[in-house]
């Protein structure tokens, strides 16, 4: 293919010549112009070409924007249901302590005790909260 800018200088150059010596016959040739048009037509060809490649992937591109929007949506309902997770502990814990501060010694009671405070506030770390049954 010939280049586009060559072929309009050529004949830029030839117009020129032509009007600087006023010379009315111009040596323009035939054959340059063919190819000037022919040139012209091939890129205009190559510019539609991209044009609908371009309308094509703008579409399939909203497409994916609006797939990824409704997804997005639906992830943040997912997670908002997932962090307001309750964890309720039975009463039967609260008995089984009260029933061990009788039975055991107060150190080894404390110890059972910091425990369960313990995994309650990991638990209440990850988002979880704990309430007690009644």
């Amino acid at each position: 293919m010939t280049d586009i800018t060559e072929l309009a200088q050529r004949l830029k150059l030839e117009v020129h010549r032509a009007v600087s010596d006023f010379n009315p016959q111009m040596n323009i040739k035939t054959r340059d112009l063919k190819e000037l048009v022919e040139a012209l037509a091939s890129e205009k060809r190559i510019c539609a070409t991209w044009r609908k490649t371009a309308e094509s992937t703008g579409e399939k591109l909203e497409k994916a924007q609006e797939t990824i929007a409704f997804q997005q949506g639906e992830i943040k309902a997912l997670l908002s249901s997932l962090e307001s997770r309750t964890v309720k502990l039975p009463d039967e814990v609260d008995v089984l302590l009260n029933h061990l501060e009788d039975v055991l010694p107060f150190e080894v009671f404390q110890l059972i005790d910091a425990h369960k405070w313990n995994a309650v506030s990991r638990l209440s770390a990850a988002g979880i909260k704990v309430e007690q049954l009644s």
